[in-house]
């Protein structure tokens, strides 16, 4: 008892510490086919829920956090709910999101300064940062299957225990750095990982390496953006277990009125044959919320997804 009055304390603390604390959510709610089964469920993007913070320390610092979860829009103990894992792509594994709200997305804590920046906790790898600039949906959305999961399962997403240190741009440039200092999930062994990115003007260029002790896996992408259209080019090679996987991708981002359209298609080389998949998509305003329609076609396989999409 005395444990749990010190922790509501500290919480307490931290609340009138921290001058400004925003809280956010996304839901989306949408239905979704994978070529066998049609559900409700989060169509696009996935559901989060989250809490972040930040307070001048003074001497040109800033103290920060965030927390983050995951909700279901259709999900339920008995009934896990029909998942995307978060990035527009059907799925029936149940697990992503949980029925369960939990903060594994993101729980961290920094300081930013002149310097950069330093956080500790859970957070996105630097490698999840450049494969978001892989195709038009970027992170959430994504219009073609293993877009923004880059390799497939390999763009591990969210490192836990992790350490990093993304310094200011200059002329247009940045650098993220991070670590884990022991294994942790979903990692082999201990991981690093490298992002570098530049951007000037209609050019956004990135560059990413990571390596968990067993598997090395690199990413080069870039847009350029014409301003009727942006286009998006992607490479990326995974060394998992000696078996070396590449990918390249191509997508265009149109603006249409209001509304945008995606498209984009990869081909993903095993040592057992190519995978491709293309996709398309649709995204129209609809006051606070964004509508969406997709299809994708994978081997032969469609998949397809309407819905909505809301901030708050």
């Amino acid at each position: 008892m005395k444990k749990t009055l010190i922790a509501i304390a500290a919480l307490a603390a931290m609340g009138a510490a921290f001058a400004e604390i925003t809280p956010y959510a996304v839901l989306d709610a949408g239905v979704t086919n994978n070529g066998l089964t049609t559900q409700v469920g989060s169509g696009y993007s996935g559901s989060q829920i989250g809490l972040k913070g930040s307070i001048d320390l003074g001497d040109g610092l800033k103290g920060m956090f965030q927390t983050e979860g995951d909700i279901g829009a259709a999900i339920s103990n008995a009934n896990p709910g029909f998942s995307n894992d978060g990035y527009g792509v059907p799925s029936l594994k149940g697990d992503h999101p949980s029925p369960t709200l939990n903060f594994r997305r993101l729980a961290n804590a920094g300081i930013s300064g002149a310097m950069g920046t330093v956080k500790v906790g859970v957070d996105y790898t630097p490698f999840d940062n450049a494969a978001c600039s892989a195709e038009p949906a970027g992170c959430w959305g994504s219009v073609i299957e293993g877009g923004s999961q880059l390799l497939g399962a390999r763009d591990f997403g969210n490192a836990g225990g992790s350490i990093s240190y993304t310094s200011p741009t200059m002329g247009g440039f940045s650098l993220m750095l991070a670590t884990t200092p022991q294994a942790a999930y979903p990692f082999n062994g201990v991981y690093n990982s490298v992002w570098a990115h530049y951007t000037a003007g209609a050019i956004d260029l990135h560059y990413s390496t990571q390596n968990d002790g067993k598997n090395t896996d690199n990413v080069v992408s870039g847009n350029y953006n014409f301003g009727v259209a942006k286009v998006y080019v992607t490479g990326a090679n995974s060394n998992a277990s000696g078996s070396n996987v590449t990918q390249t991708a191509f997508g265009v981002s149109v603006p249409v009125a209001k509304a945008t359209f995606n498209l984009a298609t990869s081909t993903t080389a095993y040592a057992a044959g190519n995978k491709t998949t293309t996709g398309g998509q649709y995204l129209y305003p609809l006051g606070v919320a964004t509508g969406y329609v997709g299809v994708s076609v994978s081997d032969g396989v469609n998949s397809s997804y309407i819905g909505a999409r809301m901030a708050f």
